[in-house]
């Protein structure tokens, strides 16, 4: 789904990586995790011969009920167009609506998909005098998404530091997409990256056969890691735009 920070776009460079990572378990059935679910945009579009299971958590619950909506109802019946009145009533009134129709609302009709970032209306180019249907697009998204979930696939409410090492499945791969340093934010309050980098560290020194992936623009010097891709694009960082390069690595024990 259109997600702030999503891998829409990236999907067809990570998915193929992932899942030759899956693979390198030959006949042993894999288990795909990812801590930071957001848009599913990887997640969806992963798998392999020998995946199990895939796993989606978030600290956003809300996010989590819509995942978990989705997975059990493909045609997704109350994901529909809304106007801007119950946009600002689903703000006002959260306990009034279901915690799936919250989070369709506050993020994928939201401008640029940020979480209650304001209506995001359709608009008109003045040039051409073509309509772009901005709510028509994000169904359109999350239709697609929803029927490529699969009944085992399962969503957890947690915070990230919650996984612990001796919680993890025999032959893991994890894809880690955590908030990007000193780019605009999806989620309230600031994301504590060195505690990230801790977290990822400890995780593969205690259970070096889990396969770690992150992606991120910036990545300590010290994090021993072998890259997997690179591509610079344009972004809007807090200090303003600019090129920048995103790496996808992976995290070496």
């Amino acid at each position: 789904m259109k997600y702030v920070g999503g891998k829409h776009l990236q999907a067809k460079y990570y998915v193929p990586i992932i899942q030759s990572k899956i693979e390198e378990f030959g006949d042993n059935l894999a288990t795909y995790i990812e801590p930071f679910i957001g848009g599913g945009n990887i997640f969806c579009k992963v798998n392999a011969k020998n995946l199990g299971q895939r796993l989606g958590m978030d600290i956003d619950c809300d996010l989590i009920a819509l995942w978990e909506y989705l997975r059990d109802n493909p045609e997704a019946p109350d994901i529909i167009p809304i106007d801007r009145e119950t946009y600002y009533d689903v703000k006002t009134n959260p306990d009034n609506y279901q915690a799936h129709f919250r989070a369709y609302v506050s993020i994928a009709c939201s401008y640029r998909a940020k979480k209650w970032g304001g209506f995001a209306r359709d608009t008109t180019d003045r040039k051409t005098g073509s309509t772009r249907k901005y709510s028509s697009e994000a169904i359109s998204r999350i239709k697609k998404d929803a029927a490529l979930l699969k009944p085992n696939d399962a969503f957890y409410c947690l915070d990230y530091l919650e996984i612990k090492s001796e919680s993890l499945p025999d032959n893991t791969v994890m894809y880690c997409d955590p908030p990007y340093a000193n780019t605009t934010g999806y989620r309230e309050g600031s994301f504590n990256h060195t505690a990230f980098w801790t977290w990822v560290v400890g995780l593969k020194h205690a259970k070096p056969e889990t396969k770690i992936l992150v992606s991120e623009f910036t990545l300590p010097e010290n994090i021993p890691h072998t890259a997997l891709f690179e591509k610079k694009k344009d972004i809007a960082l807090i200090q303003g735009s600019r090129q920048v390069t995103e790496y996808l690595v992976e995290i070496e024990a």
